[in-house]
């Protein structure tokens, strides 16, 4: 694990790789990024390097064996955030939508099922219920009688 003497994201990175003895050729083939942009990410809070999106920064993050409160804490200052025009506060706030939407979504489902179960009780029990109480004799001699009849004739 990275400890917090890495002063940039990018540095972390890379010496977490090299301590690995994981060149970036084989990183690459990995994590399925590019070797430019792995040399980017390990530039990263420098002019020339480029911060990796959450989704390739949580692979980076396993392989590597990079503690995430880590990464956030090299990512916090503010300054270097403005400079790479790079904030997870944004990414943070999506997610959160992401998730108001999920919950939103299983809620509607929740009471449609509701719904559903209480028009079923309004209904009454479903004909081939196993449930449903066994029709009474004289139910059951109200429907032969009536399966019986000659149509008109009474």
């Amino acid at each position: 694990m990275v400890e917090k003497i890495k002063t940039t994201l990018g540095e972390a990175i890379r010496w977490s790789r090299e301590q690995k003895g994981i060149n970036r050729t084989k990183l690459a083939r990995i994590t399925g990024i590019s070797p430019n942009t792995l040399v980017k990410y390990e530039k990263a809070q420098l002019p020339d390097g480029k911060i990796p999106s959450l989704p390739k920064m949580v692979t980076l993050a396993r392989i590597l064996e990079l503690d995430p409160r880590m990464i956030f804490e090299l990512l916090d200052d503010p300054q270097k955030q403005i400079e790479n025009k790079f904030s997870f506060s944004t990414h943070f706030e999506k997610i959160t939508d992401q998730l108001s939407e999920m919950v939103s979504s299983v809620r509607d489902v929740e009471q449609r099922i509701r719904e559903l179960e209480n028009t079923d009780k309004q209904n009454g029990p479903d004909q081939n219920d196993p449930d449903r109480p066994e029709k009474s004799t004289n139910e059951t001699e109200a429907v032969e009688a009536a399966s019986t009849r000659k149509p008109g004739g009474d």
